[in-house]
């Protein structure tokens, strides 16, 4: 039988034979004295990889980081551990999206795998059999794009982080899996002339002032659903965002903005306003209709008998009025898109100006996501400008 080095401490046949109970009392002559508890861990394939072992669990007894072995599954860890815990302390759109990720993309997988035996190669094998799906089986399932699983790799890291700070694993082996790399998205935005067509045709729409509000302020969906009376001043020409509309599981939901960054309060031009006004009038005379049945949230966009707008709903009624409008296809969501590049690129705003107006809580994240797209069209209008040049001189 092997031993280690000036420990007490042995490997034989694959199994490590470790210390229970109290790390070390003291040493003598080399010899780390342990308490007499012991313990036998097997599993292990070779007698390398429980020499591994060994020296890990020495090296975490001295640091005091050892874990002791347990048999919770990662399942059992996500379903009665980690998910309340999110539940009780994040947003409940984390708590929903963390939840359907996992129950879809990685508890199938390996959610009877022991917490304490998932390794990186478990996790590779789940992000490569994620992006090259499944379509064949008995329960056929298509491939999942880079960029998703890079949100399911990020949620499995969160949580086994979690893991490790409650001393349920040793170390977070998320941190050494290699999810894949995610393609940028080429994000569509309309032309100058496209959004004022897009504006036009929707001019007597009952949301045309949402509409606006969404293609000149760079708002979320949700931030424009949720802006209330209050919020507006016509004196200053400001709308502020102090919250946002979610749906979570079929519930319509008021919570606070992304980050502390998205509470801010956003300037809008005159004809912005004046769409306000316009759209308060006729609210006014909805809300008259409606008499005591008229359920008052102080919402600026809400259906005739004030009842809050569905978010989802919303992006397919943009999208129908696209289509009617004969426009290229664009989501709601580029429209803030479309409002941050044009700013920096045409306007050349300050960056941290488009940043603030977005509510994003760093100024690199407005420079990751639209720098980029403003160097191209930079290096584009160079080149337009010299075949200008070679053009009038020919």
């Amino acid at each position: 039988m092997a031993q280690a080095d000036g420990v007490n401490g042995s490997v034989a046949d694959g199994l490590v034979h470790q210390p229970s109970g109290n790390a070390a009392e003291g040493s003598q002559n080399g010899q780390i004295k342990i308490q007499r508890k012991q313990r036998w861990r097997g599993g292990y394939p070779t007698k390398g990889a429980a020499e591994d072992a060994l020296t890990n669990i020495l090296g975490s007894l001295g640091d005091g980081e050892y874990v002791p072995p347990e048999k919770l599954t990662y399942g059992a860890y996500v379903r009665e551990r980690w998910l309340p815990w999110v539940k009780a302390n994040r947003p409940a759109t984390t708590h929903d999206t963390y939840e359907r990720q996992l129950r879809r993309h990685v508890l199938p997988f390996i959610g009877g795998v022991r917490l304490q035996q998932l390794d990186a190669s478990r996790l590779d094998t789940l992000y490569l059999r994620l992006l090259e799906g499944d379509e064949a089986g008995d329960k056929p399932r298509k491939p999942l794009s880079a960029s998703t699983v890079r949100v399911v790799a990020a949620i499995v890291s969160s949580g086994l982080e979690h893991a490790r700070r409650k001393k349920l694993v040793s170390g977070n082996i998320a941190k050494r899996s290699d999810p894949p790399l995610a393609q940028r998205r080429r994000g569509s935005v309309w032309l100058d002339s496209e959004l004022a067509a897009f504006l036009d045709s929707v001019r007597d729409d009952r949301l045309y002032a949402l509409w606006r509000f969404y293609a000149v302020s760079g708002a979320r969906r949700g931030e424009g659903l949720a802006v209330q009376w209050s919020g507006i001043s016509s004196d200053a020409g400001t709308v502020t965002i102090a919250q946002q509309l979610v749906r979570v599981r079929g519930k319509i939901l008021f919570v606070p903005p992304k980050s502390d960054a998205g509470h801010r309060t956003i300037p809008v031009d005159n004809e912005t306003l004046e769409a306000f006004r316009e759209h308060r009038q006729r609210r006014n005379v909805e809300r008259a209709i409606f008499g005591d049945e008229y359920l008052d949230n102080d919402l600026v966009f809400c259906q005739p008998d004030g009842r809050a707008l569905d978010p989802p709903g919303i992006s397919q009624a943009f999208q129908r009025r696209r289509e009617n409008a004969g426009l290229p296809h664009v989501r709601l969501h580029d429209l803030r898109h479309g409002m941050a590049t044009g700013t920096l690129f045409d306007d050349g705003t300050k960056t941290e100006l488009v940043s603030r107006r977005l509510g994003h809580s760093r100024t690199e994240i407005t420079s990751d996501l639209y720098m980029r797209h403003v160097v191209e069209e930079a290096e584009r209008a160079v080149s337009e400008r010299i075949a200008a040049r070679l053009r009038s001189a020919g």
